[in-house]
Formats: structure tokens, C-alpha cells, sequence
């Protein structure tokens, strides 16, 4: 099995916010060069990095739900005043209050980790050339790749950090216990680390191969880094230096560098990146004739770990079913009582309810429309009646689930056994006041789900965002020989919607774009934030008319599915989304729906099993994105510094209001 093998460290993982932890990583075996002396241990020592990550309160829970990035325009976390509001002060998050172990513990740790791979590797090289035993050969590609990898995961780290904090210290090197400066750092200006990742990632794809020609357990896995993800991550980091952000030193929105040639350069970088890419790997964008965007998911969900097959460029690789919480997290709801739920139909046992914490804005129907409305050459206003928005957008029925899964009850209000008998429906509403995210499902999975620690790999790049960040970069003036805008961007639309987008492609189309393909991908806050549209998105989309989904949807219904085994039987797309004005009920023109009920659509005859009746779809619960004052949103875009972190390093200080 490629997936790779947590080497348990003999240390405690807390992070960097601890002095314990800095001691013990910082005498580890990995600074010995016994460890670097072979590709072999150097592997394992690497390994040591990927363990941090399935850590309790970092990617295995915190991070994987997006929390701080997951309320936006377009998603939301169901779990209100506890998750991802923009309401926090010094002590900060209900759940990271005085807690060690919390993402900024685990993420510094990951970047000590690396720092001390980085080094050993080079000393080891270094004892070699000195000894007149130079490293030559496939042995240099493997220690020359192992470097790059710890690179990438460092680059990532920091990304990650500055994603949060909007700050981080300066440490690119392994510390020095005996040196209390080296322990305890400021923040540096954030154009700085940057300018390093910039650097550091030019050097990784340099030393890197592309994921064919990566060694051992590497080669052709995505849960392993390659050129490629080096290039990717460079492009979306330099998106970020060229963008906007709140700046420490003024407490307001600026760009992050105010030099304009800097600024083209980094979009040209953007675009001869993303286009190297694309010349090398174009073909892993899965086609629309191929299952496209619900391909990619199940893809995801059922575990395709192979880099030729998988649109996947790098993600977080768990072990089956041990640690990591995507579809716990992120996955469609499962509303579990005391027998099995919908997984147990097709020979997977779900032993646990899922907390399905995702759902999505009424603003993301409207963006949806708006880009149906194009394709079809259409008026907004047309789309609402016209049936044809359902063959338009494939992305629309993976990314939004209007219901959760649950058995439905007996005319005796008991349970149906799935065990003992045929279901008569497996999913319908058992509320109207959410429409999940979709993308990952039960349904798709190939094995068992017994509890919370589901051990599918946590995507964090796939191929749609390199063609749309080149077509980005174009927008922004950078040229690439390889490609045009639209050519980039169409890669994308066209896979969601069997053809080109009428017209030229423009700005508003790419931001567009980006939040129907990447909607719960822990993406729009940061697309936001650089921008310089996070508040106004933010307010538009919890103060204006997008508070209730559309009007104009009567009801929702659910066709007719035979049940079967048999995966495939289930698609996304048999949920059909609303009656439009040409469906009328068989029996009559009322707008009440009853199971059994038939509807006419499109002349044809479609038998009811599920419904929810409604003039509209108003949210249950209030649609809290943020519930800090209008006026203060525009200084929320970062996590403040937690006790927990200033206490254990003094020189951190707060900014933003905090």
C-alpha cells in the first residue's frame, strides 16, 4: 500500500508554542546523521512530518472543517455561534481556549520538523562530497526529491499560518535551544516570508520531478508532493503576495506590496507556473464525457490515490479509517437514530451519524444562476422557469444536497431494517432550513464508515485551480505561449457544462468560476481576503436578499430511484431541484405536494418520493456568518494570537483590534 506509514515519534507533539517541544525535536534522532545517511531513514524522518498532521486538533478535526475559512458568500458551518463566526477576542475560539494542542502548535511544529530534515539532508550530502563519496545518480534524484518534498511542506505550513494569522515569525532554519532568540521570535513583516516561499518553491520544482518519475512510495501517489504541487503552490502563494490582505503596521486593506512591477512579475510567475503544468498534466482534468465534476468527488470519496487517474495534484493522506475527518466534517449529513443509516445498503457499515457541518448560501444558488443564465444565453430571470438549468451545470446537484440521509419511517412510525427489507426511501428531508455540501458522500465510499475517523485523504490542490489561476493571471496582464484565458478557464466551465462560455472571458466570470467549482474547499475566504472584497461579500451576502433561498422554487422533489447495490445506481443527480413554472401536478395546478404525487416536467411523468412544499426556502436557523458588527468584519480576517500561543512566546503580539 503506497499510503504512507505514521512513523510515531518517541516525542510529544504540542508545536512550536511549547518549549517542551522545541527541546525535544531540536535533540531528536533527526538532526543526527546517522538518520541522513541513507534514502531509507531519510524516508522515515519524512514520515515524521505527515505524522502532525493526523494530530487530534490539527487536520484530523480543526483544520480539515476549514473553521476560521469556512463562512463566506457561498458556505457556511451549521454548528453556529461554536465554528467559524468572525467574533473572536485575545482568548479566542470556545475550542482552542488554553488548549496546547491547537492548529498553531502543529503547524510550527510541522515547519521545525522540516527545518531540521532540510538541514540533515544537506549536512548528509555535504559528509559525502567531503569524504570523496559523492551521492551520484538515482540515489541524488531520491535525496534530492526528499529535500524538495520537506520544502513543499514547509512552504505549505507557513501558508497555512499566514492564511490564519495573517502573520508568522521568521524561522527557516532549526532552532537553537541554547539560543533564546532563536526560540522566541516576533512576527516579520509578512512580504518577507512571501518573498522565501517564492524562493523556496522555485528550488523545490527544481528538485522535484513530476510525480511519474518521483521515487519509491512517491512515484505516481498523490499523497505525496511533486513538481507540480511545488509549481501550484508557488502560483497560489504569489495570488496572495500580489493581492490584497489587512496589514499589520496600518490596520486596513492595502496590498501586500505596493510595487507594481513586482505585482506583474508575480502574475507572470502565476502564469509560466500554472502553464508548465498544464503543458505536462492538462489530461488530469477529468473531461465532462468522463464523468467529470461527480467523478472527481467519488474519486476523492473512494479513495483513488493514483496520480495518473486522480484529478488530486497533493493531498493530506490519511490511513483507512484511522484519523482524519473529511467526511465527518464536510460530508453530506447523516442523520443516524439507532440502526444503521443509508451506508449499510451497499455493504458499507455506518456505525456513527455524521456531523455534516457544511452548508451552503442562498448566494451560491444565485451565482449558479447567474452562470447558467449565461450559458444559455438567458436573462436571470429566464433560468428560473426554464428546466434546462439541470442538463446545464453538472457541478450544481454534487455541490448542493437539498437533504440529508435518513430512513424513512413506517406508516407506523417505526424504522425500516435495510437488513430485513427494502427501503422505501433512503434520503429525504427531515428539515428544510439547509442545503448541505454535497462533494463528499457516503454513498460514494467503497468501504465502511464505523466512526468519526472516516481516513479519506484531505484534497488541497486539484487541477481545476491551476487553469483557473492562469486564466487569472492572464486577466491580470501576465501572457503564457502556451494558452489563452479563455482556453484556461473553458478547461474548467466546459467540464462542468459540456461546452465553452459565450463571450469573453472577464474577471467577474473567474471569480465566479472559482466559487461554483470550489464551494466547501476552504478556498473563498482567502480568494476573498486577496480580493479586497471579504466584508462586502461577507455583509452582501448575510444582509441583502440572499438571506432566503430563492423565491421562485416551489418545491423541491426527489425522482423515482429503484433500489440497487449497486454505487452507480445512486448519482447525484437524481435529486431534481425545484419545480419550475412549466411542472404542474398531474392531478391538479395546487402547488401541494404529497409522496406518491406525480409531476409533469419537460412532458414528462415524474413519480414523487420525497418533497418539501414551500413558497421558499428560508434558513431554520439564522445564516450566521459573522456576528460581530458590520463595521468591525473588515478587521476580522485573521485568528488573533490565543493566550495559549503569547503565553508560551511573549514577543507575539496581537494586532487588528484584538
Amino acid at each position: 500500500m503506497k499510503k504512507l506509514k505514521y512513523i510515531i515519534l518517541s516525542l510529544c507533539v504540542i508545536g512550536m508554542a511549547s518549549c517542551d517541544l522545541l527541546e525535544n525535536d531540536s535533540k531528536s534522532a533527526m538532526n543526527d546523521e546517522m538518520v541522513f545517511s541513507s534514502t531509507q531513514s531519510a524516508e522515515q524522518a519524512i514520515a515524521g512530518i505527515y505524522e502532525v498532521f493526523g494530530e487530534q486538533n490539527a487536520y484530523r478535526t480543526r483544520l480539515v472543517g476549514g473553521w476560521v475559512g469556512l463562512n463566506t458568500d457561498i458556505e457556511f458551518c451549521t454548528k453556529a455561534q461554536d465554528y467559524a463566526i468572525y467574533k473572536m477576542n485575545v482568548m479566542g475560539h470556545s475550542d482552542l481556549v488554553m488548549k496546547d494542542k491547537n492548529p498553531w502548535a502543529y503547524l510550527t511544529a510541522i515547519i521545525e520538523r522540516t527545518n531540521l530534515c532540510i538541514k540533515g539532508i544537506d549536512d548528509a550530502l555535504a559528509s559525502r562530497e567531503a569524504a570523496n563519496n559523492p551521492v551520484k545518480g538515482e540515489e541524488l534524484v531520491h535525496f534530492n526529491y526528499l529535500k524538495g518534498e520537506a520544502i513543499c511542506l514547509r512552504s505549505f505550513a507557513y501558508y497555512e499560518i499566514l492564511k490564519l494569522w495573517g502573520d508568522a515569525p521568521y524561522n527557516f532554519e532549526p532552532v537553537d535551544i541554547l539560543d533564546p532568540n532563536s526560540i522566541y521570535k516576533p512576527v516579520a513583516p509578512r512580504v518577507e516570508i512571501f518573498q522565501r516561499l517564492r524562493e523556496d518553491l522555485k528550488l523545490a520544482a527544481e528538485l522535484m520531478p513530476w510525480s511519474e518519475g518521483c521515487p519509491g512510495g512517491a512515484k505516481n501517489f498523490t499523497g505525496r508532493p511533486s513538481k507540480a504541487f511545488a509549481l501550484g503552490l508557488r502560483a497560489r502563494i504569489n495570488l496572495m503576495y500580489a493581492g490584497y490582505g489587512l496589514q499589520r503596521e496600518t490596520n486596513t486593506v492595502d496590498y501586500n506590496t505596493k510595487d507594481d512591477a513586482l505585482r506583474a512579475e508575480l502574475y507572470q510567475e502565476v502564469a509560466d507556473d500554472c502553464s508548465k503544468i498544464l503543458e505536462h498534466e492538462e489530461n488530469k482534468i477529468i473531461k465532462y464525457e468522463d464523468g467529470g465534476f461527480e467523478q472527481v468527488f467519488k474519486n476523492i470519496c473512494q479513495g483513488v490515490t493514483d496520480y495518473s487517474q486522480s484529478e488530486v495534484i497533493w493531498e493530506i493522506p490519511f490511513l483507512d479509517g484511522v484519523r482524519g475527518q473529511l467526511l465527518n466534517r464536510c460530508g453530506l449529513r447523516v442523520n443516524k437514530d439507532k440502526l444503521n443509516a443509508f451506508g449499510k445498503l451497499k455493504n458499507t457499515d455506518i456505525s456513527n451519524s455524521s456531523n455534516g457541518m457544511v452548508a451552503v448560501t442562498p448566494y451560491l444558488l444565485n451565482l449558479f444562476f447567474e452562470s447558467i443564465a449565461k450559458d444559455l444565453s438567458l436573462s436571470k430571470e429566464g433560468v428560473y422557469g426554464n428546466y434546462e438549468y439541470q442538463k446545464t451545470d453538472k457541478r450544481l446537484n454534487v455541490t448542493i444536497a437539498p437533504y440529508q440521509w435518513q430512513y424513512r419511517a413506517d406508516n407506523n412510525s417505526n424504522t425500516v431494517d435495510p437488513t430485513k427489507e427494502k427501503p422505501l426511501l433512503a434520503k429525504y428531508w427531515t428539515k428544510a432550513s439547509q442545503m448541505y455540501l454535497g462533494k463528499y458522500r457516503f454513498e460514494w465510499l467503497n468501504g465502511a464508515y464505523t466512526g468519526e475517523d472516516d481516513g479519506l485523504n484531505l484534497p488541497i490542490m486539484r487541477m481545476s485551480e491551476v487553469a483557473l489561476m492562469l486564466a487569472e493571471a492572464m486577466e491580470k496582464g501576465a501572457t503564457s505561449s502556451s494558452y489563452t484565458k479563455d482556453y484556461a478557464f473553458n478547461l474548467v466551465h466546459k467540464r462542468a457544462t459540456g461546452k465553452d462560455l459565450p463571450g469573453e472571458v472577464t474577471m467577474v466570470d473567474i471569480k465566479r468560476e472559482r466559487a461554483l467549482e470550489f464551494a466547501g474547499e476552504n478556498l473563498r475566504k482567502y480568494d476573498l481576503i486577496r480580493w479586497g472584497e471579504f466584508d462586502t461579500q461577507l455583509k452582501y451576502a448575510k444582509n441583502q436578499s440572499n438571506y432566503s433561498y430563492i423565491e421562485k422554487m416551489n418545491f423541491v422533489y426527489f425522482e423515482d430511484s429503484e433500489y440497487s447495490n449497486d454505487p452507480e445506481k445512486w448519482p447525484a443527480y437524481d435529486v431534481v431541484w425545484w419545480a419550475a413554472k412549466d411542472a404542474r401536478l398531474k392531478s391538479s395546478d395546487t402547488e401541494k405536494v404529497e409522496i406518491g404525487d406525480e409531476l409533469i416536467v419537460d412532458g414528462e411523468s415524474v413519480k414523487i418520493t420525497g418533497v418539501k412544499s414551500g413558497a421558499s426556502f428560508d434558513l431554520g436557523v439564522p445564516l450566521l456568518l459573522y456576528d460581530c458588527k458590520d463595521e468591525e468584519l473588515e478587521h476580522r480576517q485573521y485568528w488573533p494570537f490565543f493566550n495559549v500561543i503569547t503565553n508560551a512566546n511573549p514577543k507575539l503580539e496581537n494586532a487588528y483590534d484584538y
